[in-house]
This record gives C-alpha cells, sequence and structure tokens, in this order.
C-alpha cells in the first residue's frame, strides 16, 4: 500500500471514531455535563417528582444551551420503554418567550428542575451549540 493511501486510511478512521464518540449521548461535550441531584426522586402525594439536575460547564470557553423556554432551561425528558427510550416530553415551549440559546460561561453551572409524574426510568436531554448533552438515567418512584 503506498505511503500516502495508508495516511488517508489513517485519516478516515480516526474521522469515523471521532464521529462515532461525538455521536453518543452521554459523551460530556467539551466538559460540560448534565448532572442529577439523585439516582432516584420519590413523588409527592399529589403531584409528580421534582427532579433536580445541573448543567456544568468545565470548559474554558462558553457553551450556549439552545433548549430553553424564557429564563428556564427545558430538557426534553425520555422514559425507558423496554430495551430502548421514548419521549416522554419534548422539551418544548408553549408560551411566546424568547428561545435564543443561553450562554453558560465557562467554568459555571446553572440548576433547573422539572417535573415528573409517572413512575419509571428517565433521563434528561439538553441541546447546546456542541451537540446534545444526557444525564444519566434515573428513577421516579
Amino acid at each position: 500500500m503506498s505511503r500516502i493511501l495508508r495516511i488517508c486510511h489513517r485519516a478516515l478512521a480516526t474521522c469515523i471514531l471521532s464521529s462515532f464518540a461525538c455521536n453518543d449521548p452521554t459523551h460530556p461535550i467539551a466538559h460540560t455535563e448534565l448532572l442529577l441531584a439523585a439516582p432516584a426522586f420519590a413523588r409527592a402525594e399529589q403531584g409528580g417528582a421534582e427532579v433536580r439536575y445541573t448543567v456544568a460547564n468545565r470548559s474554558a470557553t462558553t457553551v450556549h444551551i439552545t433548549t430553553r423556554c424564557g429564563d428556564q432551561l427545558s430538557p426534553a425528558i425520555e422514559q425507558r420503554s423496554g430495551n430502548g427510550w421514548r419521549t416522554y416530553s419534548g422539551g418544548t415551549c408553549v408560551t411566546i418567550n424568547a428561545m435564543t440559546p443561553v450562554p453558560l460561561l465557562a467554568n459555571t453551572q446553572r440548576d433547573g428542575v422539572v417535573e415528573i409524574v409517572e413512575a419509571g426510568e428517565y433521563r434528561l436531554i439538553l441541546g447546546t451549540d456542541r451537540g446534545s448533552l444526557t444525564s444519566s438515567a434515573f428513577t421516579i418512584e
């Protein structure tokens, strides 16, 4: 194999492997993470469970969070369904509010809360200008 062809193969392999890492929904993007306050949350007698989360930007640059509704972040919620995940709540904004990306400055964090009514296993997903952030799975009891 010629030297140029070997270099092209290595470059192609690097691109393919890099794209898998970037598309992994649990891979932190540029040192930015979506963290949960606990692995399980209990529902109130009337209503749902308040799921507290933190978006932490541990990088040296600003990350823009694209899923928001007004001043609040608006993560999508997915529920475990068999061996996969299904959309439980779409992270949408049903009112007329600002929806421009929210800057999360370098080495800062932002807290949020969502309410989930049904028991089950879930995860949160937030969009950023660098890709999606996915929390670890958690349980609503």
